[in-house]
C-alpha cells in the first residue's frame, strides 16, 4: 500500500485555507458587531456619559450576518 503525497498535501492546504478562511470570516464578523456608534450620536444620560444601550450600525449588523 502507497501513499500518494501529492494529493495528501494538497487535502492539507485546501482545508486549511478553508478552516483559516472560516475563522477569518467569523472574526470579520464578531468584530463588526462589537463596533458601536460613535459617542456623538448615542444619547447621553443626565451625568454626561453615553448610555449603554450602543448598538451596531444596520450596515455593521448587515455585513456582519452575512
Amino acid at each position: 500500500m502507497t501513499i500518494d503525497w501529492g494529493a495528501f498535501g494538497e487535502v492539507f492546504v485546501v482545508s486549511f485555507g478553508a478552516a483559516v478562511g472560516i475563522i477569518v470570516l467569523f472574526a470579520i464578523g464578531v468584530a463588526l458587531l462589537a463596533r458601536t456608534t460613535p459617542a456623538s450620536d448615542r444619547r447621553v444620560t443626565d451625568a454626561g456619559t453615553a448610555a449603554a444601550q450602543a448598538a451596531p450600525t444596520a450596515a455593521n449588523r448587515a455585513i456582519a450576518y452575512l
